[in-house]
């Protein structure tokens, strides 16, 4: 496993993982952590539609809190409010496309 680095503020961290075939680096993953903006529950999620159109092959599981699901207390949970994993064979295009989910997909909650 890398180190984590930054990109455009966001602290990123990739899983590289070795085939047994070649002994190579195979696809770089990152997983993005989102957290919602406000108190009580999922009012709305923006920019995650259009994310999963451009770039859906690369998701490999989305665990976002759907809307209308309460907050999770950060106290006392790992996942926030939920999280995208991603995969992609380029590790500065896996950084790229994890930055678009942690810049572009915004989590609203409120009542």
């Amino acid at each position: 496993m890398t180190s984590p680095r930054v990109l455009n503020g966001v602290r990123l961290s990739a899983i590289m993982r070795t085939s047994p075939r070649n002994g190579r680096c195979g696809l770089r993953a990152a997983i993005i952590f989102k957290r919602a903006k406000g108190q009580g529950r999922i009012t709305r999620i923006t920019g995650l539609t259009e994310f999963m159109r451009r770039y859906g092959q690369y998701v490999m599981e989305e665990r976002l809190l759907p809307v209308g699901a309460p907050r999770r207390n950060w106290k006392h949970t790992l996942v926030s409010d939920g999280f995208v994993l991603l995969r992609h064979p380029d590790w500065r295009t896996t950084c790229e496309l994890a930055n678009l989910v942690a810049t572009d997909v915004t989590m609203y909650a409120g009542g």
